[in-house]
């Protein structure tokens, strides 16, 4: 009895460590797209790209990063360059990979941010034409002269009127429907002035998992109340 005790104990108090590390409240999605469209003047290795190619990857962004209002716009820059908003890998429908980015880092200016605009209004159009989320990521991708700079746009569009709303208010969404944005769905992977457009065709919803740390711990001290 006093074993499971001090286990509880134990595990509550990893648990707490755990919570209490950051406070951070990470979405994190796994997406999907088909390639529809590729510009002329795309060079290598984006050159490769083809229509009908696939693009997966990962969108993530932080429920806490407090927003900054500029207007009908609420910009949620990302805290944290360690933990990228976007990632994209491009490969061929048989499975062989084209290419994938990796981080980029520049101290002058923001590398990633994420946010959306809620009851959008045109100029000088004043009425409610619909909701946007969008995510920007710079990013590097290998070619045979070197990393090159990219950047992505992943973009999430509804248009009113539809009878459709996407969001209730200004906050980072908890949870995104693909299924609520009929205008657009798209990622875009920009070099120079020329793009490769994709169009979504999942999101899906990544559940978190405990940290590593707290998992080996457990692990410890289970087996050591077993051996007991």
């Amino acid at each position: 009895m006093r074993s499971t005790s001090a286990f509880c104990a134990i595990l509550f108090g990893l648990l707490a460590c755990t919570a209490t590390k950051t406070n951070a409240q990470i979405v994190e999605y796994a997406y999907e797209a088909v390639v529809t469209e590729v510009e002329e003047g795309v060079s290598a290795p984006l050159s490769d790209v083809q229509v009908g190619d696939l693009m997966t990857g990962h969108l993530r962004y932080d429920l806490a990063t407090p927003g900054e209002n500029a207007g009908q716009l609420t910009h949620y820059p990302h805290p944290s360059a360690d933990l990228p908003v976007l990632t994209l890998e491009v490969r061929k429908p048989g499975g062989e990979v084209i290419f994938e980015t990796r981080p980029f880092s520049d101290p002058f200016s923001p590398d990633v941010f994420v946010g959306h605009y809620h009851n959008f209004s045109g100029v000088p159009i004043i009425t409610d034409l619909g909701d946007v989320f969008w995510g920007t990521q710079r990013a590097l991708v290998d070619s045979d002269t070197g990393p090159r700079r990219v950047s992505l746009f992943l973009s999430l569009i509804e248009r009113l009127p539809t009878g459709n709303r996407p969001f209730v208010d200004t906050s980072l969404p908890k949870r995104l429907d693909l299924s609520s944005f009929t205008t657009e769905r798209s990622i875009e992977i920009n070099l120079f002035r020329s793009s490769i457009f994709g169009e979504l065709t999942s999101l899906t919803l990544v559940v978190p998992e405990p940290a590593s740390a707290t998992l080996i711990a457990i692990a410890i001290i289970s087996i050591s109340l077993r051996r007991r």
